[in-house]
């Protein structure tokens, strides 16, 4: 962990990125408290930020979102009550 005092050092942005390393967390201070996080990126964050650049994916996204809040919704209640009476009549089926 390596810690930068903003109003003592006041680094670049170039600073800080060299300061951090593969597992080392940078911690950017004010007053003597930590205001800021410089942290390495791990796998599921690069994954991440691979699927928010895929314009595919973030549209289907948004088009799921909306038809959320614009259509008809059920409640889990009426789910249950959906999947059992089809499990009754899938059973009651020769």
């Amino acid at each position: 962990m390596k810690t930068i005092a903003l109003e003592k050092d006041s680094p670049t942005l170039a600073d800080v990125l060299r300061a951090a390393t593969d597992d080392e967390v940078v911690y950017l201070t004010r007053g003597g408290r930590a205001s800021f996080a410089v942290v390495p990126l791990d796998d599921a964050d690069a994954e991440l930020v691979a699927q928010r650049g895929n314009v595919r994916l973030m549209d289907f996204l948004t088009k799921c979102e909306e038809r959320a809040r614009t259509q008809p919704r059920k409640s889990l209640r009426e789910l249950r009550s959906q999947l059992a009476d089809e499990s009754e009549r899938s059973a009651a089926k020769p």
